[in-house]
């Protein structure tokens, strides 16, 4: 199966303080090792979301959502209304432990899906159908949850440590603290 890979790389970060996208864990913007994980595990492309211009510095394709509004559907939406597949790979920038064989998992099964960890769904980790353009655009607009766009696609079960997503520094690095490097902004 061709599918390209679209990164939510345009959320808020309130929790995190910072960009997300842009942090680096070992040297890397989380972003571009998101990337790379999907490359491996069978992308056969690689779309950053988000409204960031320093996420053009990256070396990947970037689009906007144009909404000022943070909600992760928006990022889905315009991912979905972006491609000219048939159904995309959708991850979030955050999921720092993701291996590349769980981008396999989602790809082998063939057809939209959405990843498990044994509780709950993962619903921004899926392989959604173009189809779903408006039915996300309508959810954002009415804020409601992601999980809302997935309930109804079959799951992949996954290790729940694959799908820990980081919301704090705390996250990146619990066992001795916040060692990551922060984005440097410069201007232009």
């Amino acid at each position: 199966m061709v599918i390209p890979g679209y990164i939510l790389a345009g959320g808020a970060s309130v929790r995190m303080g910072e960009d997300k996208a842009l942090l680096k864990l070992n040297g890397i913007p989380l972003a571009t090792k998101i990337a790379n994980t999907l490359l491996r595990g069978g992308c056969s492309s690689i779309t950053l979301v988000g409204r960031q211009p320093a996420l053009q510095t990256l070396g990947f394709r970037t689009i906007s959502e144009s909404e000022q509004n943070f909600h992760p559907l928006y990022g889905v939406a315009k991912a979905l209304q972006d491609t000219q597949s048939t159904t995309v790979l959708i991850a979030p920038c955050d999921l720092i432990s993701l291996p590349s064989e769980a981008i396999q998992r989602l790809i082998h099964h063939g057809r939209p899906c959405v990843a498990f960890d044994g509780q709950r769904r993962h619903p921004l980790l899926a392989i959604l159908p173009v189809v779903r353009f408006r039915q996300a655009y309508d959810l954002a607009l009415s804020n409601s949850s992601a999980s809302s766009l997935v309930n109804d696609l079959p799951t992949i079960q996954m290790p729940s440590e694959w799908l820990h997503n980081a919301n704090s520094m705390q996250d990146l690095h619990p066992e001795s603290g916040p060692a990551i490097e922060l984005p440097v902004y410069r201007r232009s």
